[in-house]
């Protein structure tokens, strides 16, 4: 398989978003990073070209400069894409050189590359050509509401983690966020050769499991013990769902452009949006039911073992109740990887 040679923008030392797109990339397996211009101050683009391992002659410490010299390297060596990871207040003029260098943008802000594309190009070519894969594949919609399914196993728990068990275990939740925030940053190191040797599918499968038990133990936790233990189980599970499912989409519809990109990136939104709140209601719902009443749990005084059985319970409810996600992916992702096993197969 021949690798597409790409250039990132931004994502250097302390960066967090870089590294993402990097495990993404290596998750697809058809991508090799060869340039970089990993920062707006010099010194550290070069040291964070350094620990990446590309060549001193392909680090470079403005974006213009490397533009402008891949454009003078041979054709079978130049990059042929750019990955622009800076703030987005910065990623309206590298997109717009790169599209006019004539090479492949990528950005997970979607309006900012339809912006650069109707710049360079003009709104009428850009909405003809940024992909209109998702149009003409009903399958991506399988694929986009199997995203949300997933973004709903991380992002909605992650979100409800620091207001629940800050007020049932003891502990600050943000501490629990940071911990599991540092098992992902350190397991999607490893996620592109996990990818090859499972299959995306096969990866996404196996990690539902211990996502599903992970929040399904967040539901019964009571200590900082028990609530670092299920965080654990859930961290593991869910490290490799986002990036290993946009590498996935990004696989079985190649065409889609942008709008596959931007379509992909609004259902995670979507998830905090509906999700999050429902999630709210429920809690709600079950807080208010075993204190009897709006007026008795009003009655309640703070910090008093009543009110945090209250408390307790309603973050039990939650828990379990998003913690069917995962086990409804499991069968999805298995489905999908049997479907598509045996279409290879013939």
């Amino acid at each position: 398989m021949t690798s597409i040679r790409y250039g990132m923008i931004g994502g250097g030392q302390g960066a967090f978003i870089g590294g993402i797109h990097r495990t993404a990339a290596a998750i697809a397996g058809n991508w090799q990073l060869v340039a970089g211009a990993l920062s707006s101050t010099p010194e550290k683009a070069i040291a964070s070209g350094q620990e990446l391992g590309l060549p001193a002659d392909r680090t470079y410490s403005s974006w213009a400069e490397m533009l402008a010299r891949e454009a003078d390297l041979p054709d079978d060596v130049r990059i042929e894409a750019v990955a622009i990871v800076t703030p987005n207040h910065m990623q309206a003029p590298p997109a717009i050189a790169a599209l006019e260098a004539g090479l492949d943008v990528i950005i997970d802000k979607m309006v900012i590359l339809f912006a650069a594309a109707c710049y360079v190009a003009g709104p009428a070519l850009v909405l003809f050509a940024a992909g209109a894969e998702p149009f003409k594949r009903p399958t991506f919609w399988i694929f986009f509401a199997i995203v949300f399914l997933t973004a709903s196993a991380e992002l909605a728990p992650g979100a409800w983690v620091d207001v629940t068990l800050s007020q049932t275990v003891g502990m600050p939740g943000i501490l629990v966020l940071v911990y599991v925030s540092a098992i992902m940053f350190v397991m999607r190191h490893f996620a592109g050769p996990l990818d090859h040797r499972f299959s995306d599918m096969g990866l996404l499968c196996v990690c539902t499991l211990p996502a599903a038990a992970g929040l399904y133990l967040l539901s019964a936790a009571n200590s900082p013990t028990t609530a670092l233990v299920a965080a654990t189980l859930w961290a593991i599970g869910v490290c490799f769902m986002w990036p290993t499912m946009l590498a996935a989409v990004s696989r079985r519809f190649p065409k889609s452009g942008p709008w596959g990109t931007g379509l992909v990136g609004f259902a995670g939104a979507m998830v905090i949006y509906f999700v999050l709140p429902q999630l709210g209601e429920i809690y709600d719902d079950a807080k208010l039911a075993k204190a009897g009443g709006r007026e008795a749990f009003n009655a309640l005084v703070q910090g008093s073992p009543e009110m945090q059985g209250v408390r307790a319970l309603a973050a039990e409810t939650s828990f379990q109740t998003i913690a069917v996600i995962p086990l409804i992916l499991f069968f999805v992702f298995g489905l999908v990887w049997f479907f598509e096993r045996g279409k290879s197969a013939k």
